[in-house]
This record gives C-alpha cells, sequence and structure tokens, in this order.
C-alpha cells in the first residue's frame, strides 16, 4: 500500500511541475510584451526551479522506498506527503500571480493568447 500511495504522489508531482513548466513558459511571453502588467510573473522560475528540486527529492525519495534501502517507510511516504503538499502550493501561488496578470491584461484590452500566435500562423 504504501508502495502505491509513493507512487501515485510522485505521478501528482511531476504532473504539477508539468503544468508550472506551462505557466513559466507561457509568462515569458507575457514578461516580454506586456512588461508593466506582468510584474506579478517576475519571478515565476524561480517557482518552478523550486518545484523541480522538489521533484529531484521527491524521486530519491521514491527510490529510496521502492528499492527496500530503508526501514522507515512510514516516514518516507510522510516526507513525500509534505514535499508533494509544498509542490502544490507552490503551483496554486503561481497561478494566482498568472491569472492575476491575465486580468490585468484583458482590463487592458491586450491579447492573453500570444504565445499561440506562433502556433497558428496568425
Amino acid at each position: 500500500m504504501q508502495r502505491i500511495v509513493s507512487i501515485a504522489l510522485s505521478v501528482l508531482s511531476v504532473l504539477l511541475v508539468g503544468a508550472s513548466a506551462c505557466m513559466t513558459y507561457i509568462a515569458g511571453y507575457y514578461l516580454d510584451e506586456y512588461e508593466t502588467y506582468a510584474q506579478p510573473l517576475k519571478f515565476s522560475i524561480c517557482f518552478f526551479l523550486a518545484e523541480f528540486v522538489l521533484i529531484i527529492i521527491n524521486v530519491v525519495l521514491l527510490a529510496l522506498l521502492l528499492g527496500d534501502f530503508s526501514k522507515r517507510k512510514r516516514l518516507l511516504v510522510v516526507s513525500q506527503t509534505i514535499l508533494v503538499t509544498l509542490i502544490i502550493c507552490l503551483t496554486v501561488i503561481l497561478y494566482s500571480d498568472f491569472d492575476k496578470t491575465r486580468d490585468k491584461i484583458q482590463e487592458n484590452n491586450g491579447d492573453v493568447n500570444l504565445f499561440l500566435s506562433q502556433y497558428s500562423g496568425l
């Protein structure tokens, strides 16, 4: 049971870091085009890097749990749960800043889908 929970936590953390990577990528476009409105996203790369470090630690804990290197499996799962909670908090903070920036850009008649124009040929 602990292995299943550990794997599920790892998958959840990978999905959250993927979402943060997407938001950070789009934040780069917003910072380039709407620098005055995109100030909340100025440190989005720091959030992403912090999450990336946490996911590396999470994967190490998963390897310790799956490899039977530690006798304290419950402690490893609790540690993993704390790390995933931190990743969730960082992702929510980043999304909140991202949402505020999108609202400011829309209020000032800006194009929030600017990052899509390079793919759609507009």
